[in-house]
């Protein structure tokens, strides 16, 4: 019982770094991530870090890795409300929208994923596995709303959506579910049509919110 015990302290001390990091990284950006501003958050003793981690750049990696894991768990909830849903368009295209709402320190944190990954090879992976699963929920979510789309319109919705989040960070005040459903709405309209889907172009374009 001891040892299941101080194995589940292990554990939790572990999350407890993560989730300062991902805090800080959202708050401050990777640049704010040392040794003991992480463990001060985390109200750890300096040397926890060495204890789970090699470096920094290990923990850091790790906490990206964890948290875009979680970003995986979103996902997979609206899949399943999406999949579980005999839903109309509006429907699915406001659920899909309600995706980018931001976060706080979470969506900054994503945010700050892609940057890294621009700026870090390594840390790629991830962000492109993260891609993956977007690509194919919206793709799921567009065959709910009555359409078909390629994976390159799938990638451009994610842009998309991404797009928003980053504004909504920016500019939470202004945030506006109308106008992201509106520019989903388009988008697939728009894509549609360059496919050669004018009839599902219409029919999506006629249908109107109740």
């Amino acid at each position: 019982m001891e040892e299941r015990k101080h194995r589940r302290s292990t554990l939790e001390r572990r999350r407890a770094l993560l989730e300062a990091t991902v805090e800080m990284v959202g708050e401050s950006g990777y640049a704010s991530v040392t040794h003991r501003a992480v463990t001060a958050r985390a109200g750890l003793p300096t040397t926890s870090i060495g204890y789970f981690f090699a470096s920094i750049d290990d923990l850091t990696h790790e906490a990206m890795r964890v948290f875009v894991a979680e970003e995986f768990e979103r996902l997979d909830q609206l899949a399943g409300f999406l999949g579980d849903t005999a839903a109309p368009p509006e429907q699915v295209i406001t659920a899909f929208g309600e995706v980018t709402d931001a976060r706080g320190a979470e969506s900054l944190a994503l945010i700050e994923a892609y940057l890294r990954a621009a700026r870090d090879p390594a840390a790629r992976v991830v962000i492109e596995e993260y891609l993956r699963a977007a690509d194919s929920l919206a793709q799921g979510a567009a065959a709910l709303a009555g359409v078909e789309i390629t994976p390159v319109t799938a990638r451009g919705v994610i842009a998309l959506i991404n797009g928003f989040t980053v504004i909504d960070s920016a500019l939470p005040d202004q945030a506006d579910i109308e106008v992201k459903k509106a520019a989903l709405r388009t988008m697939l309209i728009g894509a549609l049509f360059e496919q050669g889907q004018d009839d599902a172009a219409r029919a999506l374009r006629d249908r109107r919110p109740g």
